[in-house]
């Protein structure tokens, strides 16, 4: 498992980020969605792998 850095923007506009521990970057998009599910509607707008 990797740690994903997840960027998205906000309804509002806000830029944010938060971090998941996925199998790959399809898995890390997918555990982002859920996890924003309660905001709303979030653009993802970039996924990538950090060293831990």
């Amino acid at each position: 498992m990797t740690k994903y850095l997840v960027n998205y923007h906000l309804p509002s506009g806000d830029k944010e980020s938060i971090i998941v521990i996925a199998y790959n970057v399809f898995h890390a998009e997918k555990l982002a969605k859920e996890k924003l599910k309660e905001i709303g509607k979030v653009n993802i707008t970039s996924v990538s792998s950090i060293n831990s």
